[in-house]
C-alpha cells in the first residue's frame, strides 16, 4: 500500500505529530492489511528525521513493514539516512 505523506501535511516536523499521524494510519487504514507500507514523499517540503523516525517506528511496532520511495528532496534524504545510520549503530551496540 502506498502512502502519501503530504495528506499529513508539507512540513512533517514534530516527534509527536509523526506518532499521531502513523496512528491514525493504522486506525484507519491499516487496521486489517499486512501489506508493506510504501511512503511516497512527493510534495514533501520539509522533513525532519524526528518526524519520520516516530512515523516508522510506530508501523513496524504494529508489525508492519516500511519501504522508502525514492525523493529528490534534500530534507527527505538527509532524514532517510539519519533513521538508517541510527539504525546502524543500534545494530552494531547490540552486537558487542
Amino acid at each position: 500500500m502506498t502512502i502519501q505523506l503530504k495528506r499529513f501535511g508539507n512540513i512533517l516536523a514534530s516527534r509527536p505529530e509523526g506518532r499521531e499521524a502513523a496512528l491514525i494510519l493504522i486506525a484507519n487504514e491499516l487496521r486489517d492489511s499486512t501489506d508493506q507500507v510504501n511512503l511516497d514523499f512527493s510534495g514533501i517540503l520539509v522533513m525532519t528525521p524526528s518526524w519520520l523516525g516516530e512515523f516508522v517506528d510506530t508501523l513496524e511496532s504494529k508489525n508492519r513493514k516500511v519501504h522508502f520511495m525514492k525523493s529528490q528532496n534534500a530534507s527527505v534524504i538527509a532524514s532517510i539516512q539519519t533513521l538508517q545510520e541510527m539504525d546502524t549503530a543500534i545494530k552494531s551496540a547490540t552486537k558487542s
